[in-house]
């Protein structure tokens, strides 16, 4: 009987891996944003990926304005400002719409694909 739970707790797990790792990496976008990671406060690396989103969206649409992006991803243009300025109040989702409208959602995915399940350590309880 708990085997079959374990089994069941962990199918479940892991399929909603990929929305458990959108969650660490939020988590580990606002907790490191405030300590050194490399030598580099994590904020200084925010505007990067902001640059990268705007450089890329003038490639792949070079006709298009602000409001007519934040309109292909579906959000405000306040909303995509932001982005391009790499802030913080983005929620991932949003930046992986980008990505997805730019076409470079696999690209982005595999920063989230964990190579080793944390679901599958057998010291975790269950």
């Amino acid at each position: 009987m708990q085997e079959r739970r374990s089994s069941r707790w962990r199918q479940t797990l892991r399929s909603n891996q990929s929305h458990a790792a959108t969650i660490i990496l939020v988590h580990f976008v606002h907790i490191h944003a405030k300590y050194q990671h490399f030598g580099k406060p994590m904020v200084h690396h925010l505007p990067s990926l902001g640059e990268n989103l705007r450089h890329a969206r003038k490639r792949r649409f070079p006709n298009d304005d602000l409001a007519a992006f934040a309109l292909r991803v579906g959000v405000s243009r306040s909303t995509l400002q932001k982005m391009e300025k790499g802030e913080l109040s983005v929620g991932i989702g949003k930046y992986y719409r980008a990505a997805q409208v730019l076409r470079l959602s696999d690209t982005f995915s595999d920063l989230l694909h964990l190579e080793d399940s944390l679901f599958d350590d057998p010291r975790l309880p269950l």
